[in-house]
């Protein structure tokens, strides 16, 4: 429904309450935008108590049924990114999912060397391009007779 759409959807009470259609018209007051749903869906994220259904409801409810938008998700991503850098308070279940994220983080790196290496290099590449000629790479890639740095 069109009204969802614009201003969500909501739990219904009981299911013995009977569906009645009111006219609803479409006001510039109503419309959200992409960041006003991006920023109710951080502060859901960032005080809530528990991750549970409660929870899924409530972000579910603010996206409203036009559902997720790639708009919407790289702004909640982009908050998220500025949040943690800046050290913004967390409620118990966002503490618990950054602890999680960062514990599966660092496994990652430590299963996966070799990727994390590539990225290092990378950075250099666009930040210290000569800093690579000293662990032994040339713009084409290794230096013929120079051991270049192992990356494992």
């Amino acid at each position: 429904m069109i009204s969802e759409c614009l201003i969500g959807r909501t739990r219904p009470a009981s299911s013995a309450i009977a569906t009645v259609q009111v006219p609803f018209q479409v006001s510039e007051k109503t419309r959200r935008s992409d960041q006003e749903v991006a920023n109710e869906i951080l502060t859901l994220l960032f005080k809530a108590y528990k991750n549970n259904s409660d929870l899924e409801f409530k972000l579910q409810s603010t996206v409203g049924t036009c559902g997720w938008k790639e708009s919407i998700a790289e702004r909640v991503l982009n908050g998220l990114k500025d949040a943690f850098k800046k050290g913004a308070p967390m409620g118990a279940a966002m503490r618990d999912a950054f602890e999680r994220s960062v514990r599966e983080g660092q496994d990652f790196a430590r299963d996966h060397p070799i990727y994390f290496a590539v990225i290092a290099l990378g950075v250099l590449v666009l930040l210290a391009p000569w800093a690579l000629e000293a662990l032994g790479f040339a713009e084409l890639g290794p230096v013929e007779g120079e051991s270049p740095v192992n990356l494992n």
